[in-house]
């Protein structure tokens, strides 16, 4: 089909470009003029228009656990997130190492899913962190950055290895920073609240040591590295240091690490329990100005369905929060309503920045390019149900929270992928 979207307020932060009047989608593509009859007219009055965002980090759980989601599931709440490119983990079972499991995710997310998915290969084989997985055979098949996330690459010398062989297909290694020997299954952060709650913790150090050893990896060997879900004031201050000093390095936040903090642990509620943990408030606010001066490049949501069995215990419960649906409304009520923060600004880390790391042929919102877009309302408040998720499971804290930045239509390549009006 295609549309005329009437007075819509076009934010593209692609070009840094604010502007006001009626866009066309014609055969898939943008078009500010048109002989072409639309077939569907939406006005956008009020409303924000913007290029699709992309998510840099989530966890589809497809193929072998599909009891959490799928591809089709994920992707359809990543569109009713407004997403359009999702970024798939490889913990999957089996992991993604292999050049068919690769194509097995692109494949059925072409044929039925909602976005388009670009998954991670595996940095070793099972991510078992002893042999490195075939990297180029790989990226042959579809992946385009490597990583062990969800476990960190497990030595020093072993990230050398991926991030030397990585670099031979234009790769950029993602690791999930932390040493596990400090970390001895701690279920969140070390501070004053575990000690009052008597579990094991996870202090913050274990994610600063590892962000250091990347850091002065990448500037040793002189490649490209990328920290996945920043979440301390260190590794924040690490992370800026290094760009000021000119290294390649890239970050990224997650919504729950700039809105939460560990006292909300206190409540012994598993939908708190994450990883990395939440931390202080001092973190909490690192986090938002890394974001604020540009240290941090992009928001990913770390997307992690769980069954609500596994999330029935606070103790022994899976870590991870699902994200898709709220990011964009959480990064609006806490960075621009509460901090401040330009609305271009956050739109950049939800657009321009993860397409850069991801090395995505995005445009921005010109005339030809792909019209992958969303529609926005920022003005009615609404309340977030969990019931009303996309998603298979339900794992979230944020059920009952009052939010504006209300997705209203989501396109992909020029097909609706997401209707809520």
């Amino acid at each position: 089909m295609n549309y005329l979207l009437k007075n819509a307020k076009l934010y593209d932060p692609y070009r840094r470009v604010v502007e006001t009047g009626d866009f066309y989608i014609v055969d898939g593509k943008i078009q500010r003029q048109t002989e072409v009859e639309p077939d569907q007219t939406i006005d956008c009055s009020g409303k924000i228009l913007a290029p699709g965002f992309i998510d840099s980090h989530c966890h589809l759980r497809d193929p072998g656990q599909e009891y959490k989601e799928d591809i089709v599931s994920g992707s359809k709440s990543g569109a009713k997130g407004g997403y359009v490119v999702l970024a798939a983990m490889p913990n999957t079972k089996p992991v993604c190492d292999s050049p068919e499991i690769v194509r097995y995710q692109i494949e059925k997310a072409e044929r039925e899913g909602f976005c388009r998915v670009i998954p991670y290969a595996a940095a070793s084989l099972n991510e078992a962190g002893e042999q490195i997985a075939p990297l180029a055979e790989l990226f042959a098949a579809g992946a385009r950055h490597v990583t062990d996330d969800g476990l960190p690459v497990k030595t020093a010398g072993l990230m050398r290895e991926v991030m030397t062989e990585a670099y031979k297909s234009k790769m950029i290694v993602s690791d999930h920073c932390e040493d596990k020997s400090l970390t001895q299954g701690g279920i969140m952060n070390e501070g004053e609240v575990s000690r009052e709650l008597n579990v094991k913790a996870v202090p913050s150090v274990a994610e600063d040591v590892n962000v250091a050893r990347n850091i002065l990896l990448s500037e040793y060997l002189d490649i490209p590295t990328h920290i996945s879900h920043v979440s301390t004031a260190k590794s924040v201050e690490l992370v800026r240091e290094a760009r000021a000093k000119g290294l390649k390095i890239t970050a990224e936040v997650c919504p729950h690490h700039f809105t939460l903090t560990d006292e909300c642990l206190r409540t012994r509620d598993a939908n708190y329990r994450m990883y990395p943990p939440l931390r202080t408030e001092a973190d909490r606010r690192a986090c938002i100005e890394g974001l604020r001066d540009g240290s941090i490049q992009m928001i990913g949501t770390d997307h992690a369905p769980h069954h609500e069995s596994e999330k029935a215990d606070f103790e022994t419960a899976m870590n991870g929060i699902v994200g898709l649906e709220t990011a964009f409304p959480l990064a609006y009520k806490i960075l621009v309503e509460e901090e401040g923060m330009d609305l271009m600004d956050v739109l950049d880390k939800f657009t321009a920045g993860p397409a850069a790391f991801l090395d995505l042929s995005q445009e921005g919102l010109i005339d030809g390019a792909a019209a992958d877009l969303v529609l926005i309302d920022l003005e009615e408040e609404y309340e977030f149900k969990a019931e009303e998720m996309l998603s298979k499971s339900r794992n979230t804290p944020f059920d009952g929270w009052k939010f504006k930045a209300k997705i209203l239509m989501t396109w992909w390549n020029g097909r609706v992928s997401y209707a809520g009006i």
